[in-house]
């Protein structure tokens, strides 16, 4: 891992300048990578409940999150039961940002947002 040599990161206030990725979650900072961010083999629905396991604790909170981001990607809510790995390359993108949409971060990094997306 590269350490900053100078300045400093901050995420509403607080300084996470060197955190590992790990905890980088609780402060609101979320990351969809390149390539496909879906796990090919779970449907759509499991897809989305595995993000969720963040919030397990807080089953009104998740399935608020769930339903907003199914509404935001209706074409999701119509391929729950279908295998990540057999949607296009946009629904498989949508499904990326539905799974962060659920952590409600407050900075979403995405890197290499178009692909697969009609543009």
């Amino acid at each position: 891992m590269e350490r900053p040599q100078k300045g400093s990161i901050t995420c509403d206030g607080r300084d996470i300048t060197g955190l590992p990725a790990e905890s980088l979650a609780g402060p609101g900072l979320v990351l969809i990578p390149s390539g496909r961010a879906v796990f090919t083999d779970m449907t759509v629905d499991e897809n989305l409940q595995i993000q969720g396991l963040w919030l397990r604790t807080q089953r009104e909170v998740l399935k608020g999150r769930r339903e907003r981001a199914l509404d935001t990607f209706p074409r999701l809510a119509e391929r729950l039961r279908q295998q990540a790995g057999r949607l296009s390359g946009g629904e498989q993108q949508q499904l990326a940002l539905a799974r962060a949409l659920i952590l409600d971060p407050k900075a979403l990094c995405i890197d290499e947002l178009s692909p697969g997306l009609p543009l």
